[in-house]
């Protein structure tokens, strides 16, 4: 692993350094397994992950840490902690409280949710077991710069309660609902993914000027996929109306009813339309990897 890894990782890197004193560690394996087995443990005692969510999040971390080292577990954790401290702060907001009631499940993530997420992320890293190819690290920072900011937008547009406007009418929505965006919201998730993406470029790359173009990169590419994930939520996600409440919702199901189909289509719910939209960031950030490198 850390062979290949280092093909393509700058031995200055910090993920070169760290990984060239794990490796020689005896049964090195065992230490990371036990480091995803702890992370995933304290996010299922923090209710940030359901039990199929925990077992979804171990077996995506370690194949990601495998793949991509000792980076592939910072940008990882960073993306936890920076989740858990944004819904830890949302606790008791009321705006927040009315978004999940809204929302087709809540924010203790189940499997689905962390392979929309984080799902495509296993392919890539098994590519770049087989092949070490800087294209596809570039596509592994796109990816996790688009979970870090479609993540954090939400959560910092419902803390700061303001204006939540459909992103593709430009009309007053419920906060929380897909397809809504908020000044807010959408300038936290830059600069989340801004943040993302210098974490996973300082980890992988010496920094110069001929390899600062990877780190705008993978920010842009994650920015511009959750505005596609508002894009998508606002036109093709399936939205139901809930008469008992008169208001739309994104649960198929309420008391074991079926809600009326208004808007979007019935296949694609949340957790498919993150999939999409992940996936966008990922063929954009090859894209423009391609005209960079």
């Amino acid at each position: 692993m850390i062979d290949n890894f280092m093909i393509s990782g700058s031995s200055n890197s910090i993920n070169g350094f760290i990984d060239a004193f794990i490796i020689k560690l005896p049964f090195f394996y065992l230490y990371i397994i036990a480091t995803m087995v702890i992370i995933s443990i304290i996010a299922y005692k923090l209710k940030m992950l359901s039990g199929s969510g925990s077992v979804a999040a171990f077996t995506l971390g370690t194949i990601v840490i495998f793949a991509f080292g000792t980076g592939g577990l910072l940008v990882y954790l960073f993306f936890m902690i920076l989740a858990a401290v944004l819904a830890k702060i949302n606790e008791n907001n009321e705006v927040y409280k009315e978004a999940e009631e809204i929302q087709e499940k809540g924010n203790t993530r189940d499997w689905g949710q962390v392979f929309s997420n984080g799902g495509l992320v296993l392919f890539l890293a098994i590519a770049y077991l087989i092949s070490p190819n800087p294209i596809i690290l570039l596509m592994f920072g796109g990816s996790i710069c688009e979970a870090v900011c479609d993540t954090s937008a939400g959560e910092i547009g419902m803390l700061f309660k303001g204006v939540t406007v459909s992103i593709i009418t430009g009309k007053p929505q419920k906060s929380g609902l897909s397809g809504g965006v908020s000044f807010e919201g959408t300038l936290g998730g830059f600069i989340a993914s801004l943040i993302t993406a210098m974490i996973w470029y300082s980890c992988y790359f010496y920094p110069s000027f001929s390899t600062i173009s990877f780190m705008m990169i993978a920010a842009v590419t994650g920015f511009a996929g959750c505005l596609i994930d508002s894009v998508m939520g606002a036109t093709i996600q399936a939205h139901y109306f809930d008469e008992k409440n008169n208001k739309l919702t994104e649960k198929e199901y309420i008391d074991n009813k079926k809600l009326p189909l208004v808007r979007g289509i019935r296949f694609f719910d949340n957790d498919k339309v993150n999939l999409m939209s992940n996936l966008f960031s990922i063929i954009f950030a090859m894209l423009l990897g391609v005209l960079v490198l």
